[in-house]
């Protein structure tokens, strides 16, 4: 058998000299794998004739991120990257998501997640210059400066990939919201656990929310829209970790652990507290 056979594209030997078999890629299966349920599928489709195993599908249109990818082109966050696999992958882009790739509230730079078919949230549109019946907002990807509404032009983030920015040379303090890293004075667009981004100058800790790797101080953004955290890669090595329910946080760079949120609480100081106990506060 050769990686070419296999829907990840990686293959081994599970004993010395033995038989190689087709592996599973690490974070969700990619299109053609075996699954259970959406959640184990890159795609969110999980389905399968009658009589036959149930697989991940793909989407139409681009690539979400994480399925298997020959270049940029292909996702529809613009960035096709090698893995920790050793495969190229589709990345989830910082910051807010681009045109058709997977939603769950409000992080689409459009500022709306639609369910569309088959039955899988995305952020309405087609990617980049497709979209001609509109001009694109801040955060989508692009190839020309009129491509982007009024006020923005089409600059090469951090990682070299064209999206739209704003044309203005005034960044964002920390604390105020924000669409994209490059926005921001202090190089951080962050997630809270509502998914509403702004700006910090640290990076996101091992168990805080993400939107990409790229926001993470080790390890990797891992998860399923809208409970993306980062996650250690390597456990043998110790990296900074999130702030927990219960303990002080700093509102305008709170790197408080997924599922919580830095709030006011007695006193006047600010805490991290579930988000539960927030919103019945």
């Amino acid at each position: 058998m050769a990686p070419t056979d296999c829907c990840g594209g990686v293959c081994a030997s599970v004993d010395e000299g033995g038989p190689t078999l087709c592996v599973l890629l690490s974070d969700c299966r990619v299109t053609g794998e075996t699954c259970t349920s959406p959640g184990d599928c890159c795609s969110g489709v999980c389905s399968g004739g009658p009589g036959s195993d149930t697989k991940c599908q793909a989407l139409p249109g681009c690539h979400p991120a994480r399925e298997i990818c020959k270049t940029d082109m292909d996702c529809c966050s613009g960035r096709c990257e090698q893995s920790s696999d050793g495969v190229l992958r589709c990345s989830w882009a910082p910051g807010c998501r681009p045109s058709q790739d997977r939603c769950a509230s409000t992080e689409c730079c459009s500022g709306t997640c639609a369910m569309g078919p088959p039955g899988v949230s995305r952020c309405p549109g087609m990617p980049g210059p497709m979209m001609m019946h509109r001009c694109l907002d801040i955060g989508e990807v692009c190839k020309k400066p009129t491509d982007c509404c009024a006020g923005e032009t089409c600059g090469a983030d951090s990682s070299g990939r064209f999206r739209c920015v704003p044309s203005g040379g005034q960044c964002v303090p920390d604390g105020y919201p924000c669409a994209l890293s490059d926005e921001c004075c202090g190089r951080y667009c962050l997630p809270d656990t509502t998914a509403a981004l702004s700006c910090h100058s640290t990076c996101a800790p091992i168990g805080a929310p993400c939107t990409a790797t790229d926001d993470c101080c080790m390890g990797a953004c891992v998860g399923s829209p809208g409970s993306l955290i980062c996650s250690p890669v390597d456990l043998t090595t110790s990296a900074p970790t999130c702030t927990e329910a219960g303990d002080s946080c700093d509102a305008a760079n709170a790197v408080c652990c997924g599922g919580t949120v830095c709030v006011t609480v007695s006193g006047g100081t600010t805490g991290c507290a579930s988000t539960g106990a927030a919103s019945g506060s």
